[in-house]
């Protein structure tokens, strides 16, 4: 299964170290990309972090809406279907 980390920080960068020997570099409330769970099992940091509440760990599809997450920014950009504009139009006309 795939999991995401997302910093709950509110300053400053933060290194996560992966299982791997890779380390993570996430800024404030940054959510990571997709990587496998194996990266974050029996890693005694990772565990701190959490129990610290410094980082979430979340399955890959849940952590969507991080700041670095394109589904919630395409969702913010979305044009307005033509109906929902005329709603908006009657509405301020009203």
């Amino acid at each position: 299964m795939s999991i995401r980390i997302r910093s709950l920080q509110s300053a400053g960068p933060l290194w996560v170290p992966l299982t791997g020997g890779t380390s993570l570099r996430l800024a404030p409330g940054q959510v990571s990309q997709e990587f496998a769970e194996v990266e974050v099992q029996d890693n005694q940091a990772v565990d701190s972090l959490v129990s610290r509440g410094i980082i979430e760990v979340v399955a890959g599809a849940r952590a969507a809406g991080g700041r670095d997450s394109k589904p919630a920014a395409a969702a913010k950009a979305a044009p307005k279907k033509e109906e929902e504009a005329k709603t908006d139009k009657e509405t301020t006309q009203a």
